[in-house]
C-alpha cells in the first residue's frame, strides 16, 4: 500500500464472503460512479481472509493473500469499508455499504482534494 501513498486515496473492501449481499451491493455502488471515483484518485481493492484484488470490475483476477485483510480488519463484520487518504493514514471506516455521496463528500472535504480542485 506504500506504492500508492501522495499517488492515491484508497478503498478497501473487506469481506468474509465475495460472493455475499453486502459486497456486491457495495461493488455495485462504485460501478455507478466510476468516473467520481477517478476524479479523486481513488483505487479500490477488495480483500478476503485468503485472497485480495486490485479494481471493481467483475472481470479482475483474484491473488492469493490474506495480508491485507489481516492488516486492516478491525470488525467482526461480514463488510468492512475503509477510505485511506494520499498521505497513508485511514480517514474513514464503515461496516456496512459507503455510499458514494457520503464518500465522495468526505473526499472533497479533504485539505488536499479541495487544493485538486482548486487547481483544476
Amino acid at each position: 500500500m506504500a506504492d500508492y501513498t501522495w499517488e492515491n486515496r484508497l478503498l478497501i473492501i473487506l469481506t468474509d464472503d465475495i460472493n455475499g449481499l453486502d459486497y456486491r451491493n457495495q461493488l455495485k455502488e462504485l460501478e455507478k460512479h466510476n468516473s467520481g471515483i477517478m476524479e479523486r484518485k481513488l483505487l479500490v481493492f477488495s480483500s478476503s481472509p485468503k485472497e485480495y484484488k486490485k479494481g471493481i470490475s467483475s472481470d479482475s483476477d483474484w491473488e492469493q493473500s490474506g495480508k491485507l485483510y489481516k492488516k486492516y480488519k478491525k470488525f467482526d463484520s461480514p463488510l468492512e469499508v475503509i477510505l485511506i487518504g494520499l498521505d497513508g493514514g485511514v480517514k474513514a471506516r464503515k461496516k456496512e455499504v459507503f455510499d458514494t455521496k457520503s464518500l465522495f463528500a468526505l473526499i472533497d472535504g479533504m485539505p488536499m482534494r479541495r487544493s485538486e480542485m482548486k487547481n483544476k
